[in-house]
């Protein structure tokens, strides 16, 4: 090869390593300026952020759109949790409500001004002689995938801190009680939910297992999993899957395949328990919740368990409900209701079961309370009419005096 043919194939060379420099840093550019587009349309958003105590929670300042679920634009505070600021110190003359739970209280799926927080705050605020002449401030510490020994973390470390008056703890039978129990909560390593702290009890108290920290790659992914979640571009073949699914379909659909178990539904519930595993994850549930309500009345709070609704207990449809019933096996659709009764009976707390009073206005109305038109009727998270009844029941239960609905 001569010279000049070596210097030419240099030069080619050179020309296609250059291009393909260039293809690359296109590529980059082209996705940075995609990430800036979509994080300022507020689109594919992810509200949640790593915490060394809870796993995740809510992340400041974060503002976006849902609608994987019914449509809102969902900003959350300065403090990490949405709705409103309020200042720590509570003015005078100012009743403060605290609520907890998990994405039924976050409620991205409808506007704040629809959701079950913001309704019960209009409904103590017009329609409660009892609070008429205070001024009333209901925080909304909802977090989504959060179980009871979260909410109790969020009690010690941000709630208390707020001074408020009265605690609720909302608590959704449907996955709480698997949320709970470190032996039922088997989602695989890749999963964000398996970032959960843990209680267990020992030597007749709560002692706390943060399962990640005890392994270092799993601490590793749990801090990796929600920083990539704040990048959008990676979140889009996920969020393309969902919307070419939810265009196929049809909107205003009813669920009604029923019998078989609902997905994110513990189907197991609508009886005793009859393995070990559950009648443990009935236990620490039901030490946690004893446990908040003696720190809550320790610091002269009043507090209320409120026990939500699942899809199928609020169905309306009873032929349906028996079916769905039958096919997994159940006795009552009402059993966790009834024994977390019992148990604030024993305890001295009181609890609210929702569930009862939406099945009977389900009945006489033909509502659905959960489920979306794009993404079907009768299932999912609460919809408008959902969030609007509960805050009601529940405002009325506070605008009573504290014992009077046991």
């Amino acid at each position: 090869m001569t010279m000049k043919e070596t210097s030419a194939s240099l030069s080619r060379r050179y020309r296609r390593r250059l291009g393909g420099y260039t293809c690359l840093l296109g590529v980059f550019v082209g996705l940075v300026i995609t990430e800036v587009v979509l994080q300022a349309l507020g689109a594919v958003q992810e509200f949640r952020t790593y915490s060394a105590t809870r796993g995740w929670r809510l992340r400041p300042g974060a503002a976006g759109w849902n609608a994987r679920e019914g449509q809102a634009y969902v900003t959350i505070n300065a403090d990490g949790w949405r709705g409103p600021r309020v200042t720590p110190h509570k003015p005078p003359n100012t009743l403060r409500i605290a609520v907890l739970g998990d994405s039924f209280v976050q409620a991205v799926h409808v506007p704040y001004e629809q959701s079950v927080c913001a309704v019960l705050q209009h409904e103590l605020t017009q329609r409660c002689r009892a609070t008429s002449r205070q001024h009333v401030e209901v925080l909304n510490f909802g977090v989504l995938g959060y179980g009871t020994a979260q909410a109790l973390l969020t009690l010690r470390e941000e709630v208390w801190r707020y001074d408020p008056d009265v605690v609720v703890l909302a608590l959704f039978t449907g996955n709480d009680l698997r949320d709970n129990s470190v032996a039922l909560d088997t989602g695989a390593y890749i999963t964000a939910e398996r970032c959960r702290p843990y209680f267990r009890i020992a030597h007749d108290s709560l002692v706390l297992d943060a399962v990640w920290m005890r392994h270092t790659l799993l601490a590793l992914f749990c801090r990796i999993n929600f920083a990539a979640r704040q990048i959008a571009v990676l979140r889009i073949p996920g969020e393309a899957v969902l919307v070419i699914r939810l265009g196929l379909t049809p909107w205003g659909r009813v669920q009604t395949t029923v019998p078989g178990p609902k997905p994110g539904i513990d189907d197991a519930l609508y009886a005793p328990p009859a393995e070990a595993v559950w009648r443990d994850a009935w236990e620490i549930t039901e030490y946690l919740l004893g446990t908040m309500a003696r720190e809550v009345m320790a610091h002269k709070a009043r507090f209320l368990a409120v026990t939500l609704s699942n899809p199928m207990q609020v169905y309306p449809d009873r032929a349906i409900r028996h079916q769905y019933l039958t096919a997994v096996g159940g006795m009552d659709l009402f059993y966790p209701e009834h024994r977390l009764q019992q148990l604030g009976a024993r305890e001295g707390f009181e609890v609210l079961p929702l569930a009862p009073a939406m099945q009977a206005e389900a009945d006489r109305t033909s509502v659905f309370f959960h489920g979306f038109p794009k993404t079907g009727l009768g299932l999912g998270h609460w919809n408008a009419q959902g969030h609007a009844f509960a805050g009601q029941v529940i405002g009325r239960t506070l605008c009573a005096p504290s014992g009077s609905n046991q």
